[in-house]
C-alpha cells in the first residue's frame, strides 16, 4: 500500500516524486490492504452526488472486448480479419473509402453488435444505476459503445452520455434514416457480406408511383452504426446542454469516480482533467478504479487515490455500502481520516508477517449531552464496559454506536468504558482493555451484512456467517467476561441462515457449549439500522438482568415492544444457555394482518362509496388476539369501512404463542430441533 500525505490544513496530497505526485494506491487483492479497503469503500459512499467516467473495462466481464488489452478488439482484429483491416483503422473513417476494408469493418461491427446485444449488464452497470435510483448520480460518461448501461433501464438515458455513440443503432450513410428490419437479421447480413443497404433509400423512387409523381432513384446507401471514427465531427450534448456546460454542472459532484478507462484517448483524458479540476475546486475527491496502476503518473495531480481490484468484486462490495446510512457527509473528510489512519498506523504499528490487524479506541470522558433516555438508574454505580467490534469495514458506524452507548449509560449512572475492536477472533484483540473487576459487559457486533441493507439479496460471504462470528466472538472475549458479573452479546449479521432450522439448531448447540456469554440477541428482518434504538435496547436489557432474575424471554420481549424504533425495524432471535431459542417476530395485526398488508380494497370490495357524504373506504381489522394466546387461536376479521361487509382471515396456520405489550403485538416461537420453529 502506497500511502499519500495528509497536510493538516489542505487534506490530502500525493507522494510527491521530483516532478509528479504519485497516487495512493490501495491493493483489493493483497491482504494487508483489506481493512483499509473496507474503510474506504464506506468513505467514499458519505458522497451524495457523485459523477462517473467509465470505459470498456466495465462491460469486459459480460464477455464484450475492450480495445488495448491482449485480448482486446484491436488485438482479435489482426487475426479475424486476416489482415485485411488492422486494429488501429477500426474506428478509422478511411475505412469507408476502400470497399475490402469496409467489408472487414462491418463483419467487425456485426459480431460485435451480436455480442452487445446477447450481454448481461454488469455488477458495475447495476452499480451505477442504483447510484440513479438513490438520487445520487448526476451524470455517467460512458466510452463504451455496447449500449448496455441503457438497456431495459431507459430512465437512465438522461443522466448517461454515451460519448462515442451506441453500435446498437443503425443509420442510413445517405437518408439518414433508420431501419425498420429485425435486428438480428441485419446483424446476420453484416457478419455474411459486411454491408447492409438500406432499403428505405430503395423504396423512394417507388415512393410516388402511384400518385401523379414520381421521385429520381437514388442509389441506395449502407445502414451504419451509430459510432464515433477518428475523422467525425461529434459534439456530445445531453438534455440541451453542451459538453462544457455538462462539465460545469458535473464538476459540482463531491466525488468523481474513474472506472475501467487506461484514459489513453486525447478526448477522454480533457474530459477527466475538466472534471477532476472542478470537482477539487468545489472540496470533492477524485478516484481511479481499474485492474491496472495508472498508466502515467502525469495524473498524480488529478487523482486522491486509486483502487487496484477486479470491477465487478468492487462495484459488489461498493453497492452492498449504498444506503448503509440515511446521512451522508463530507467524503473528502472521510478520505483524509482513512489515510491518515493508515499513515500513522504504518509508522506506529509496522505489519508483522503471519498476525492479523487489531485495533482498540478507547473514548473519552466526556459525553453527549443531548442523549437521553428511559432507562431507570441503577442502584448502585456499576461498571460498563461496552466493545463495538467489526471487521475493519465500519469504523465510523461503530464509533457512533459506542459513542450513543456510552451517552445513554452514563445519563442513566453507569461507569462506562468503550472500546471499538476490529474482530480477527484471537485474545490479542483486547489486549489493551484494562482489567477489571465487578462489571456488565455488552458487547455490539455490526457484521458487513448490515451495509447490504435495502439492496438485492446475495449469499453470505465467507467469515460472516453467525456461527462464524460466534466462535470468533467467544474465543476473543473469553478471558474478560471471566471477572463481569453479566454478558450481553448483540449481533447485527447475516438473517438468512436464522431461519433454517439445521443452522439455528447448530447455533444453539454452540452458544449452550460457550460460557463467555450469558445470552445473545440476533437481529432479524431488520428494514433499517436505528443506532438510538439498539443502545437503549441494549442498556435497558442490561440494567434489568443485573437487577432482576425474572423469566428471560418475558424480559426481552417486554424491552424489544417497549422500544419503538427498535420494534418497527427489526425482529429478534434470543440464544441462551438455559432456554431454547426463540425468535419475536413483531405483529401489528391491524395493518399487517397474517405478517402481510391486506389485499387493495378497491379490487376486493366492489361497492361505491359516495364520495360526498364518505371518505375514501379502507379496511378495519378486528381481531381478539391477548397475550399468551396461541397465534392459530386468534380470530381477525377485515370489514370495509363503507359498506361494512367483512372477510374471515384464516388464521389456523400461524405459529407461536402471541405477546402484548402496550398494544403491540408480537408472535413468540421456540426451536424444537426435530420440527424446527414452533
Amino acid at each position: 500500500m502506497k500511502t499519500a500525505h495528509i497536510d493538516k490544513d489542505n487534506g490530502l496530497t500525493g507522494s510527491q516524486s521530483k516532478h509528479r505526485y504519485t497516487v495512493p494506491i490501495i491493493r483489493c487483492g493483497q491482504p494487508e490492504d483489506k481493512a483499509v479497503y473496507r474503510r474506504m469503500l464506506l468513505a467514499l459512499e458519505a458522497a451524495s452526488q457523485v459523477t462517473i467516467v467509465c470505459g470498456a473495462g466495465i462491460s469486459t466481464s459480460a464477455g464484450i472486448p475492450d480495445f488495448r488489452s491482449a485480448d482486446g478488439l484491436y488485438s482479435r482484429a489482426r487475426s479475424e480479419m486476416r489482415g485485411e483491416l488492422r486494429g488501429s483503422e477500426m474506428f478509422d473513417a478511411q475505412v469507408f473509402r476502400d470497399p475490402q476494408k469496409l467489408i472487414a469493418y462491418g463483419r467487425a461491427m456485426g459480431r460485435l453488435r451480436t455480442t452487445s446485444r446477447n450481454a448481461t449488464p454488469t455488477p458495475c452497470h447495476d452499480y451505477i444505476a442504483t447510484l440513479h435510483g438513490l438520487g445520487r448520480l448526476l451524470r455517467c460518461y460512458t466510452q463504451n459503445i455496447d449500449g448496455l448501461q441503457t438497456r431495459g433501464r431507459p430512465h437512465l438515458a438522461e443522466v448517461v452520455l454515451e460519448l462515442h455513440g451506441n453500435i446498437q443503432r443503425l443509420r442510413c450513410n445517405r437518408c439518414s434514416q433508420s431501419p425498420d428490419e429485425c435486428e438480428q437479421e441485419l446483424d446476420n447480413s453484416l457478419i455474411v457480406d459486411g454491408y447492409v443497404h438500406c432499403n428505405k433509400c430503395q423504396q423512394r423512387g417507388k415512393a410516388g408511383s402511384n400518385g401523379n409523381w414520381d421521385l429520381r432513384p437514388i442509389p441506395p446507401g449502407l445502414l451504419l452504426p451509430q459510432v464515433l471514427h477518428n475523422e467525425g465531427s461529434w459534439e456530445p450534448q445531453s438534455n440541451g446542454m453542451s459538453l462544457d456546460e455538462l462539465e460545469r454542472a458535473d464538476g459540482l459532484a463531491s466525488l468523481l469516480l474513474v472506472v475501467g478507462t487506461s484514459i489513453k484517448t486525447d478526448g477522454a483524458a480533457r474530459l477527466v482533467k475538466s472534471l477532476a479540476k472542478r470537482v477539487h475546486a468545489g472540496g470533492g475527491v477524485v478516484v481511479y478504479i481499474d485492474r491496472a496502476p495508472l498508466p502515467d503518473r502525469k495524473w498524480g495531480d488529478f487523482f486522491d487515490l486509486q483502487l487496484q481490484t477486479e470491477i465487478d468484486s468492487w462495484a459488489r462490495d461498493a453497492s452492498g455500502c449504498l444506503n448503509a446510512l440515511d446521512e451522508r457527509g463530507d467524503v473528502k473528510k472521510a478520505v483524509t481520516q482513512v489515510l491518515q489512519a493508515l499513515r500513522d498506523r504504518d509508522i506506529k504499528q509496522p505489519r508483522k508477517s503471519n498476525t492479523s490487524l487489531s485495533s482498540i479506541t478507547s473514548f473519552p470522558a466526556a459525553c453527549d449531552s443531548h442523549l437521553v433516555s428511559v432507562t431507570p438508574t441503577p442502584s448502585k454505580t456499576t461498571d460498563l464496559i461496552i466493545l463495538v467490534c467489526h471487521s475493519g469495514a465500519a469504523p465510523f458506524l461503530a464509533r457512533a454506536v459506542a459513542i450513543q452507548l456510552i451517552g445513554l449509560g452514563r445519563t442513566c449512572g453507569w461507569k462506562c468504558h468503550g472500546y471499538i475492536v476490529v474482530l480477527s477472533g484471537s485474545e490479542d484483540d483486547l489486549r489493551s482493555v484494562p482489567a477489571q473487576k465487578n462489571y456488565y459487559l455488552i458487547v455490539v457486533h455490526i457484521s458487513d451484512y448490515l451495509f447490504r441493507l435495502r439492496g438485492p439479496w446475495r449469499p453470505i460471504e465467507p467469515g460472516q456467517r453467525v456461527q462464524e462470528l460466534l466462535q470468533k466472538l467467544v474465543c476473543a472475549m473469553r478471558a474478560l467476561s471471566q471477572q463481569g458479573n453479566g454478558r450481553l452479546l448483540l449481533l447485527i449479521c447475516a438473517e438468512d441462515e436464522l431461519l433454517d432450522r439445521d443452522d439455528t439448531a447448530h447455533l444453539q448447540e454452540l452458544f449452550e457449549q460457550q460460557s463467555t456469554f450469558d445470552s445473545m440477541i440476533t437481529s432479524l428482518n431488520m428494514s433499517h439500522f436505528k443506532i438510538h434504538g439498539w443502545a437503549r435496547f441494549a442498556l435497558d436489557v442490561a440494567l434489568s438482568r443485573s437487577q432482576t432474575h425474572s423469566d428471560l424471554v418475558s424480559h426481552i420481549a417486554a424491552r424489544w415492544m417497549d422500544n419503538i424504533e427498535l420494534y418497527e425495524t427489526a425482529d429478534l432471535v434470543l440464544f441462551s444457555r438455559a432456554q431454547r431459542a426463540t425468535m419475536f417476530l413483531a405483529s401489528c395485526f391491524v395493518d399487517r394482518p397474517l405478517g402481510k398488508p391486506l389485499p387493495r380494497i378497491d379490487t376486493t370490495c366492489p361497492c361505491q362509496p359516495d364520495t360526498l357524504t364518505t371518505n375514501e373506504k379502507q379496511w378495519q381489522v378486528h381481531h381478539n388476539a391477548v397475550n399468551g394466546c396461541a397465534a392459530r387461536d386468534v380470530r381477525m376479521m377485515a370489514q370495509c369501512s363503507a359498506c361494512q361487509q367483512s372477510w374471515s382471515l384464516a388464521t389456523t396456520h400461524l405459529l407461536g404463542t402471541v405477546l402484548c405489550v402496550g398494544g403491540n403485538f408480537c408472535l413468540r416461537l421456540e426451536l424444537d430441533r426435530e420440527s424446527g420453529w414452533v
